[in-house]
């Protein structure tokens, strides 16, 4: 048989018929698993997902920073502690972490000095007025951080706490989804603060008013917001079984009148607490809310309100029965 020669035409369409074929692969078949898990991720976090979705759950775990294995960076203004690492003692107080603190105090006794667990929503830089920086320091506690403002989450980090940290917003749906968010202003005016800082005054009211940052439904104080951005918001339940758990021995919600939203999202049946404080700022009726869902309301100041586990042995213990 005669030997077929290629010409140098033909050559010239296999090679292009070939690099046709490369470039393909390469803009479509080679780039589709990552475009269609991006698009199953956009998907879930969009919602509605079930909470405990196993999509779900491995972004949330992906989203937590570990605790830090570095010495605390602390600035020591309302921070729960009395005075700083050279002993030098602290004026600087906020009545409200010393009433939760106190509590705590009261109602764990001397079981307090055995580590146990907390969740702080809206962890804001991780120490003013932190309800739980105290827990973590002196006993030895561990937990979660959850704070929806990146800017915050940032200085957050940079205080190297010793517990899980994450940057999403707490949802008042139970499902993922993205909310607006307010941002409190960094330049605030007129506002009332409880503690008198002196020379401080300025920088106490700038850290309220920044903390004050909320989800856009709920914000009611036009004069502090500085911006407004899109957050990722999940179910609490999400958050805590993604690490395996569905016990917190302290709850501490501050979530600027989000507070009856995000708890109306607990599977009460599959998930439970200790010991709750939450900054209560509606009407709706959070004690009878609290009460048919088998925690006892014990203290109140102002707007922070602290509820016990009616079912825990511990607490049974120390109050006589609830």
């Amino acid at each position: 048989m005669p030997v077929k020669y290629i010409t140098p035409g033909r050559a010239n369409v296999v090679i292009g018929t070939a690099a046709f074929v490369m470039l393909f692969n390469t803009l479509f078949i080679l780039h589709a698993p990552n475009d269609c898990e991006d698009y199953h991720l956009n998907k879930v976090l969009s919602g509605p997902e079930a909470q405990d979705s196993p999509s779900l759950l491995r972004w949330v775990r992906s989203q937590f920073i570990p605790p830090s294995q570095l010495p605390y960076n602390l600035s020591y203004i309302m921070n729960g502690f009395h005075e700083d690492d050279d002993g030098n003692e602290l004026k600087i107080f906020s009545p409200s972490q010393e009433f939760i603190l106190g509590n705590l105090e009261d109602i764990y006794g001397d079981k307090i000095e055995f580590p146990g667990t907390f969740l702080e929503a809206g962890a804001y830089d991780g120490e003013f007025l932190s309800n739980t920086l105290w827990l973590e320091r002196e006993f030895g506690w561990r937990g979660i951080l959850v704070e929806a403002n990146p800017h915050f989450f940032k200085q957050l980090l940079l205080k190297h706490r010793r517990s899980w940290a994450i940057n999403v917003c707490l949802n008042v749906k139970p499902y993922p989804s993205k909310e607006k968010f307010v941002m409190g202003s960094s330049s605030p005016v007129n506002i009332s603060h409880l503690a008198s800082a002196g020379e401080d005054d300025d920088l106490v009211e700038k850290h309220i008013s920044q903390g004050s940052s909320g989800l856009k439904d709920f914000k009611i104080n036009e004069t502090q917001i500085e911006g407004m951005m899109e957050v990722q918001c999940v179910p609490i339940y999400t958050v805590v079984k993604a690490l395996g758990r569905t016990h917190i021995d302290f709850f501490s919600l501050d979530v600027e009148r989000a507070e009856m939203g995000i708890l109306d999202t607990i599977p009460w049946d599959k998930m439970s607490f200790s010991v709750l404080a939450i900054e209560h700022a509606t009407t709706d009726d959070l004690v009878t809310y609290l009460d048919e869902r088998g925690y006892a309301h014990v203290a109140s100041q102002s707007e922070d309100h602290i509820f016990v586990n009616k079912a825990d042995r511990i607490l049974k213990e120390k109050h006589g029965g609830l």
